[in-house]
């Protein structure tokens, strides 16, 4: 290795950025110096040439030697709080004063010389030598966010404290089950088409009613449905608030007692458009929006010409101060029909004005995330009264367009996407097309942003699903124009982004659940385990061809189910039309496709003697048989819950998603086929939830 190089990885890992990564078959990808380049440029870091990567090392180093303190410090079980001060020699004969303001408003402050301080460590950084000095104060520090801050000399430092408990919230059923659907996939038999919270209240009262815990859905988080359209709920416009699509217009205006509203609803032309709608096979978003607005708009004009709603909204949004900054982006976005990034300066740099948007968009967004908060959390507390709640899931990423991107852009890595290294399904990589977060910028404003995006989901989830839980963690980040095989790992401090979300979980009663499907390391499930948050067991993924153990032990601390949304169903899978897919895609030959459906065989026939073995199956069963087969055995096991697929339950064949595709396959808008007042009526629907209930227990009606 050349000297140059040596010096290029000494400054990456000053980064925490990791000098290579193992793809799935096991094969060493060494980062390449174009690749290290371009990850310390999104630091703001020059390694262009040797001598700025020498001068990058000397000032990084000075800079951590400088750090009086570090910006967020942990504190587990309300431990007495501990943390160093790093002071240079010179400086020992200084003094120090210490002020913690507690988040429930009291103050402790402490003042002494440093060198009363016990001296952990002492180190030389270009000449100058440094000591690491302990602080311990005497009395514990109670759970939530604290503001430390410190003076030493002629230094002086913020912090914040995150004191929690280690174990995130479990509920006291310790055998749930509930039951999983695409709020955009399910049907009514009234309605305006897509799947709306008037629906997903349906499938609660239907889960609760069969003796369910549990209702599961993918994001429910705001996207653009018009231009620029992406409709995915794993790249939302913010990670902060709601889909307007989402609201139960009917329901709005009974409460807000709109008699216009009423009448649109009622309008011949309505009726007929969603009418239309709602025989799609596939969801039409920009319709639906389109329909959805005409309805929201008129129930926003009267809103905001009444001084008793307006006074109600004005103390929402006080209670939510990003909600103004949030409607006020998407009305610029809406009147100049462009992406932020083309926007003039002023505007691309957060600095909007009232002339810069029109009124009514700007009310209309507003509103709407008020009406949203209302319901969502009237359907949360609904749920819980199930035993669990809502089954919410965070995304990983958002819109590089969107709100979150533009208001909170420091709190991302520039010039490169979050993805994947080289696996079965992406022989090339994956860029997922959104950027990740910066794990130095959202450490030094106490994880703000990370803590929004939370508590805003917990507000109204039972559970909590972290997509890419690894991602608290690591992330690969692929540099923009070197493709997916040209990533790099790039570290978080995995132990200050836990205490959030342990913290969060207990203060909401939120159970948590880490989506660690893949190559996921050690270090990962075992911060999981210590943190009581619940993995994932998905039996496609945990099948062996040897009959005597063809499903691999369930674990007890986990969300078993048959599928996700990004496999195939289980219908699917048994007629290996995954496999069709692939073979059509052009993402598997027709050799490896006959190997994989002769493992597939294998794997198939394995589990039948399994299920046989275990009393859940008879001699030459019929598809319907083996998938309540297999659902029995997962209800019996340990696993704390177990998620059944709704349209599993009728043997639905095709996918909701297929990964790695976005135009070739209709990804996040297939319908569900049977309406949700429907469901209970549907004849090979009932035995399962019959299973449900007896080998789970009631949880009694809402």
């Amino acid at each position: 290795m050349s000297e140059a190089r040596e010096r290029l990885e000494a400054l990456a890992r000053l980064y925490e950025i990791e000098l290579g990564y193992h793809d799935i078959s096991g094969q060493h990808h060494v980062a390449s110096d174009a690749s290290l380049v371009r990850l310390l440029r999104s630091f703001g870091v020059d390694a262009s040439t040797e001598a700025s990567v020498e001068h990058a090392l000397r000032a990084r180093r000075r800079s951590l030697a400088d750090r009086l303190l570090e910006p967020v410090i942990v504190l587990w079980e309300g431990q007495t709080p501990r943390f160093a001060l790093r002071i240079p020699l010179s400086d020992l004969a200084s003094r120090y004063t210490l002020r913690i303001e507690f988040e429930q408003g009291a103050e402790l402050e402490l003042e002494g010389s440093l060198r009363t301080l016990r001296e952990v460590e002492r180190f030389e950084v270009d000449g100058v030598a440094y000591a690491d000095l302990e602080v311990r104060l005497s009395e514990p520090a109670p759970f939530g966010y604290h503001a430390l801050t410190v003076t030493a000399g002629a230094q002086s430092a913020r912090a914040r404290v995150i004191s929690a408990p280690v174990r995130a919230f479990l509920p006291e059923t310790e055998r749930m089950w509930g039951l999983f659907a695409p709020t955009y996939g399910l049907r009514g038999r009234r309605g305006s088409g897509a799947g709306s919270l008037a629906e997903l209240a349906r499938l609660v009262d239907l889960t609760s009613a069969a003796g369910g815990h549990v209702v599961a859905t993918l994001p429910l988080m705001s996207a653009y449905l018009d231009e620029p359209f992406q409709p995915s709920p794993y790249v939302p416009v913010s990670k902060l608030f709601w889909n307007e699509m989402f609201l139960d217009l009917a329901d709005l205006a009974r409460v807000q007692g709109s008699e216009a509203a009423r009448l649109a609803l009622a309008d011949p032309e309505y009726l007929s458009e969603a009418e239309r709608l709602r025989e799609l096979p596939h969801v039409d978003y920009r319709a639906q929006a389109r329909l959805q607005r005409s309805v929201l708009e008129i129930l926003c004009r009267e809103a905001f010409e009444d001084a008793d709603l307006v006074a109600e909204l004005e103390k929402w949004a006080a209670q939510h101060p990003r909600a103004r900054d949030y409607a006020e982006f998407r009305a610029v976005t809406e009147r100049r029909q462009a992406p932020w990034p083309t926007w003039p300066d002023r505007l691309r740099d957060g600095r909007i004005q009232p002339g810069d948007y029109d009124l009514p968009s700007y009310r209309y967004h507003l509103y709407a995330q008020w009406r949203l908060e209302q319901q969502l959390g009237a359907l949360g507390t609904r749920a819980r009264g199930a035993g669990g709640g809502l089954y919410l899931d965070l995304p990983l990423g958002v819109h590089p367009d969107g709100y979150d991107a533009w208001r909170d852009r420091d709190a991302f890595l520039d010039g490169m996407n979050a993805g994947a290294p080289p696996d079965a399904l992406g022989p090339e990589g994956q860029d997922w097309g959104f950027r990740p977060l910066h794990p130095e910028r959202i450490r030094e404003t106490g994880y703000r942003y990370l803590i929004e995006c939370i508590q805003t989901q917990v507000r109204h989830a039972g559970v909590l699903r972290i997509d890419h839980v690894m991602g608290l963690h690591r992330l690969f980040c692929v540099p923009w124009g070197i493709g997916g095989k040209g990533g790099v790992y790039v570290r978080y401090r995995p132990e200050e982004i836990w205490a959030i979300v342990v913290l969060e979980s207990r203060r909401h009663g939120a159970m948590i659940v880490g989506e660690d499907l893949g190559t996921v390391p050690d270090e990962v499930r075992a911060a999981m385990t210590r943190h009581a948050v619940q993995r994932m067991f998905v039996l496609q993924f945990e099948l062996d061809p040897d009959r005597h153990r063809a499903v691999r032990e369930l674990p007890p601390d986990a969300v078993a189910s048959v599928n996700t949304h990004d496999t195939p169903t289980f219908m699917g899978f048994w007629e290996d039309r995954d496999i069709a897919d692939r073979v059509d895609l052009g993402t598997l030959d027709a050799g490896r496709a006959n190997h994989a459906k002769e493992n597939r065989g294998h794997l198939k026939g394995a589990l039948c003697g399994y299920l046989e073995d275990r009393g859940h199956l008879g001699e030459h069963p019929s598809p319907e048989q083996i998938f309540r087969g297999v659902t029995k055995h997962l209800l019996s096991g340990p696993c704390r819950l177990v998620l059944m697929n709704l349209e599993d339950l009728w043997l639905e064949p095709e996918p909701q998603n297929v990964p790695g595709t976005s135009d070739e396959r209709p990804n996040w808008r297939r319908r569900l086929r049977h309406p949700v007042e429907e469901v209970s009526e549907v004849a090979s629907v009932q035995p399962t939830l019959e299973a449900a209930r007896e080998l789970r227990g009631s949880s009694g009606s809402l």
